[in-house]
């Protein structure tokens, strides 16, 4: 298909194209009154004939960007259908595809040209195809991106639920590694049992202390018995007293080494656990 735009050519069908619209510009461009200034129309018909010729050059050395400004400005100064022809020409080669659409069906409203009618309608089938060729493309692109993204996101689920599972068996870990089982622990609790038994005991035997070991029937003189033989614990609950206590401030020292190694074991597995998720 042809441009039928009416540039400098050399077919002299083409260059009587181009005359035949550059008159057209000039004809518009006269204000029809019997008392017009003659000077005042002949400048305005250069100016629109200049312009015209510098839209044609640009869209001949391929800047459509800027004919598609001069041809805009022309139809918006005089709204005739070989211009917006052009017009649609220049977004087509730019690639504009809904502006030459827009223009292409338009122009066929208003043209009368047998052989543009044609070649418009060839354009819109080309334009039309692009059109949906580009749509399809887009809906690809963005189920594609759908796709990309709930990837990641179950990827990012994952590896939350992965990072939480780990931090999970490292708390077990930590919680069994010193749980009641452990050494000092055992220690501890074991230090304070013996404690409290040896306090009881020596207390016992403080309470023992004195009481006579004689048979229950030894006959009794003036409400006493006549026993000779008493117990003599006392020492020794003394001495089981002083066991108790020490057993207990063995615990309790356990107890503050105990809870400053838990402290200290926290830390390193909340490290742990900040290095594993980074």
């Amino acid at each position: 298909m042809t441009t039928r735009l009416l540039p400098f050519a050399k077919s002299p069908l083409l260059v009587l194209r181009m005359a035949s619209a550059l008159l057209l510009c000039w004809s518009l461009a006269a204000v029809p009154s019997v008392r017009a200034d003659s000077a005042s129309d002949k400048a305005a018909s250069q100016l629109l004939m200049q312009r015209y010729e510098r839209a044609v050059r640009l869209y001949n050395t391929g800047q459509y960007d800027k004919a598609i400004e001069e041809f805009q400005a022309l139809y918006e100064a005089r709204p005739q259908p070989i211009l917006m022809f052009n017009l649609a020409q220049a977004h087509r080669k730019a690639g504009h595809v809904a502006q030459a659409l827009d223009l292409y069906e338009r122009f066929l409203g208003q043209n009368t040209d047998p052989n543009l009618k044609t070649e418009t309608e060839g354009y819109l089938v080309d334009l039309r195809k692009q059109a949906e060729e580009a749509k399809a493309a887009e809906k690809a692109a963005a189920e594609k991106a759908a796709a990309e993204k709930a990837a990641a996101e179950k990827l990012a689920a994952e590896k939350a639920a992965a990072d939480k599972a780990a931090e999970e068996r490292l708390a077990q870990e930590q919680r069994k590694k010193y749980s009641w089982r452990r050494p000092l622990n055992i220690a501890k609790w074991s230090a304070v049992g013996v404690g409290v038994g040896l306090i009881v005991s020596g207390a016992v035997l403080m309470a023992l202390d004195g009481r006579p070991v004689c048979a229950e029937d030894m006959p009794i003189v003036t409400g006493q018995r006549l026993c000779p033989e008493e117990l003599d614990t006392k020492g020794a609950g003394i001495g089981l007293l002083i066991g108790g206590g020490v057993a207990l401030g063995g615990a309790a020292g356990l107890f503050v080494l105990d809870h400053k190694a838990q402290k200290q074991t926290e830390q390193r597995a909340a490290t742990v656990a900040l290095n594993f998720r980074f």
